[in-house]
């Protein structure tokens, strides 16, 4: 009886993937003189189309790709838009529906400085079968003719362009996010003052659903009340949201979050390896294999909104936002992998099972995120020391 229970909620959850409309949007636009917010429903426009969305942003996007079969569009200036993303976990009330999670994607802008923002969610990698961004994609393409990524268009009305004083916020709740999974968030803005068009690239990936929000873990052990659920110590089994920015010329900005309601004080450990290709000879046939090298290791401590930032006028009234975040600068183009995880004196990140210490080691719960960087990013100020390097290994060896 409970295994058929379970197989109709598992049936009806997969439904609820594809048949979910339970997307919502809020626009805001505030002032940074007296932080008074204010809603202008009429003054945007939010198309919801993905069809309609891609063939207005391919007529945008150049039609030439460089070498690397990458389209020539700049970053976006630092200062232009800011993201923010934040996993949503969704509790169906009354429904045969298990528990999921959303994304939830949120802008911040001065309203003179932009036209449009596009988006496009794609999914890179998923061990989930269930998730139809990356192996139900039939699906998508009977319903559009093609496979089209979803995607948005925001609209800026015409009067806030002159608007100096004002801002906008800008938040939609929709995507689903599947455990494990990798996904890329495209997004492309119409800058105000020339018409011409910037971009911004992150990279995201979850842990388990149950990991990710003890609340989903809470559900499925069905029995016990929530106090005592936390205290038996399953709020130190989290782990959060990973998503970097690829956007910025000289550094990474990874950013680490967390469910809203979880510890505002807490320390989140960051992990960073590159990754290495080598081949080893020690059987008979030649295999490849990965060697990790540890480039950072450090606590990411719960920080305010830097006072220059837009979200600061927005939660000025929610005293305890805060994010986990590390600008990563100076980073040589390659393979690396990501891990963040709570440290709490009982766990590893790594545990050697073969070893004799290992057979008691208790893993970390964590969340991992893997990247190839294409391009090195490196201040101008790295850029000539290295310079100086090579320089300098040049005439050591003239002088051999």
């Amino acid at each position: 009886m409970q295994f058929g229970l379970l197989f109709l909620l598992l049936f009806f959850n997969q439904i609820s993937h594809f048949a979910s409309n339970d997307c919502y949007h809020e626009f805001i636009v505030f002032s940074l003189d007296n932080q008074q917010n204010n809603t202008f429903e009429k003054d945007f426009t939010f198309l919801d189309d993905s069809k309609s969305c891609d063939q207005f942003l391919t007529n945008l996007l150049p039609m030439e790709d460089d070498k690397d079969g990458r389209r020539q569009i700049p970053n976006c200036p630092d200062d232009l838009l800011e993201v923010d993303l934040m996993p949503y976990s969704v509790f169906p009330d009354g429904q045969n529906i298990l528990p999921y999670v959303k994304l939830n994607i949120s802008f911040a802008a001065r309203s003179s400085k932009i036209q449009e923002i596009y988006f496009q969610f794609r999914c890179l990698y998923s061990p989930n079968k269930e998730d139809y961004l990356c192996h139900k994609q039939e699906i998508l393409i009977r319903k559009w003719g093609r496979m089209i990524w979803p995607c948005r268009r925001l609209g800026i009305g015409d009067y806030f362009k002159e608007k100096d004083e004002l801002a906008i916020f800008f938040s939609y709740t929709c995507y689903n996010l599947f455990s494990l999974s990798q996904y890329l968030l495209d997004i492309f803005v119409i800058k105000n003052h020339d018409g011409s068009l910037c971009r911004k690239t992150l990279l995201l990936t979850t842990p388990l659903e149950r990991q990710l929000d003890p609340k989903i873990a809470y559900f499925y052990s069905g029995n016990g009340k929530w106090p005592e659920f936390l205290q038996q110590n399953h709020l130190a089994r989290w782990s959060p949201l990973i998503y970097v920015d690829l956007s910025y010329s000289d550094e990474i900005l990874v950013n680490l979050s967390p469910m809203r309601w979880i510890w505002p004080s807490r320390d989140v450990n960051l992990s960073i390896f590159s990754v290495y290709d080598f081949d080893d000879f020690s059987h008979q046939n030649k295999t490849k294999n990965e060697k990790h090298l540890l480039v950072a290791n450090e606590r990411i401590h719960p920080q305010k909104y830097d006072k220059d930032s837009l979200f600061v006028n927005l939660y000025n009234k929610y005293e305890s936002k805060q994010h986990w975040r590390k600008y990563w600068k100076n980073v040589d183009s390659g393979k690396y992998i990501l891990y963040a995880f709570l440290d709490n004196n009982q766990c590893e990140l790594v545990c050697d099972k073969n070893s004799f210490a290992g057979k008691n080691c208790i893993e970390c719960p964590h969340t991992a995120l893997n990247f190839t960087l294409f391009e090195s990013k490196y201040s101008n100020e790295w850029k000539r020391r290295k310079t100086l390097i090579l320089i300098s290994k040049y005439a050591v060896i003239l002088l051999l």
